[in-house]
């Protein structure tokens, strides 16, 4: 089985060539669709099955971002059927792609916490005040996992940033139970 490394693509991938490539029948679109109703979002098959593509809607942050995640974990999950994924990784939005990719978020997680971002995005927008991005090693310079570093800093950045929204208190509490982390602290 080839090795491959899995890139997970942020915005500006879902162009009008992507238009109408999610199947409709898939698990994951499904479950996609309910998690959009539940904040009041357009179906996500409607956009994608649009008749033309319409920059205005498609590209804005709370639709474009979870059409992102979808294709990228249809493909991603493609790709890993035939090969062997050594790494992976995202740029920009794709980063929180890569964790749902990579298995350290569920399907639900990992689309909530792209919509959560996507919207205070949004709001970031509307607000005219500009945004950016915090990146915070949750490893030692060993590249283990850190327990004393994952709680506060993620809780610190839910209180922050998202006011403890569900998808974050979720990759917490994994980080905190996940032998990986358990392991990577008796061995250091």
């Amino acid at each position: 089985m080839k090795r491959v490394a899995v890139l997970c693509p942020g915005r500006g991938s879902y162009t009008e060539k992507q238009l109408r490539s999610l199947p409709g029948e898939h698990p994951w679109v499904s479950r996609a669709e309910e998690l959009r109703a539940e904040y009041g979002k357009p179906p996500v098959l409607e956009l994608d099955r649009a008749p033309k593509f319409d920059p205005s809607l498609h590209l804005a942050p709370a639709n474009v971002s979870p059409l992102i995640y979808l294709v990228t974990m249809l493909d991603a999950a493609a790709a890993m059927q035939e090969h062997r994924a050594v790494s992976v990784a995202g740029n920009s939005m794709g980063w929180y792609t890569a964790l749902a990719v990579a298995g350290a978020l569920d399907f639900d997680a990992g689309f909530r916490l792209v919509q959560e971002m996507s919207i205070l995005q949004e709001a970031q927008q509307a607000s005219e005040k500009s945004g950016g991005q915090l990146i915070y090693p949750l490893v030692d310079e060993s590249w283990r996992a850190d327990p004393k570093r994952c709680p506060r800093s993620i809780s610190a950045a839910t209180r922050c940033w998202l006011g403890a929204k569900p998808a974050l208190r979720i990759s917490c509490a994994r980080c905190r139970r996940s032998s990986w982390a358990r392991r990577s602290t008796r061995s250091g």
